[in-house]
């Protein structure tokens, strides 16, 4: 699996979720110790996560933007059709005029 982003948010993500896997594991061994740890996000924490965040989701959007885009470019709307079909058949014209006119050219 690629990793699409900059290795320092992979990093910090990979923080968060060993904090998190951490907080679940120490819910489950009550029995064990007796005490309970309690893990409070910081302010810095936050502005991490907050960052990781914002980042993501501007990184979706312009995933999301570059996919329309390449859609849009991909097909061509009735009006390019009909222009390209116009163009086609002129070009048509054009060389059969430019073939029977050598022709007759030539006969003579």
């Amino acid at each position: 699996l690629k990793w699409p982003f900059d290795q320092d948010l992979k990093k910090e993500i990979d923080l968060l979720s060993s904090i998190s896997f951490k907080k679940n594991v120490s819910s489950h061994n009550r029995r064990s110790n007796g005490s309970q740890s309690i893990i409070l996000l910081d302010s810095e924490l936050f502005r991490s996560v907050d960052d990781l965040k914002s980042e993501l989701h501007s990184t979706i959007s312009n995933l999301k933007e570059t996919n329309s885009y390449n859609k849009e470019q991909e097909s061509f709307s009735k009006k390019e059709i009909l222009f390209l079909g116009l163009f086609l058949f002129l070009t048509l014209v054009s060389f059969c005029n430019l073939t029977f006119t050598f022709l007759l050219w030539k006969r003579k």
